[in-house]
């Protein structure tokens, strides 16, 4: 695995874009201002562990995935992300039946 940071920044915008969240919004929720988010998208800026570990669990993927520059473990990293998403949402709605 290496650490390709323009791949890394093209994928946190993919997701963030999935998750209908703009930079703003992403900044706000990383505690940093929206030109850092806009430069690590744009694979000008490194985020420290933290901030990757911290859109890691806000877009539901692993850390691997964000950070690998592997692309054929996409499809299968969004279909986990959905599944998570899916049972989540069922949980809720076993919640409101009880």
């Amino acid at each position: 695995m290496t650490f390709n940071p323009i791949a890394t920044g093209k994928k946190i915008k993919k997701l963030r874009e999935a998750a209908k969240m703009n930079q703003y919004d992403l900044a706000v929720a990383l505690n940093v201002s929206h030109s850092h988010v806009s430069k690590i998208e744009l694979g000008k800026r490194v985020g420290g562990v933290d901030i990757y570990v911290s859109i890691a669990t806000i877009f539901g993927v692993s850390l691997d995935y964000l950070l690998s520059d592997e692309k054929e473990d996409e499809d299968t990293e969004i279909a986990k992300r959905r599944l998570r998403i899916a049972m989540a949402l069922l949980k809720d709605v076993e919640k409101l039946l009880d």
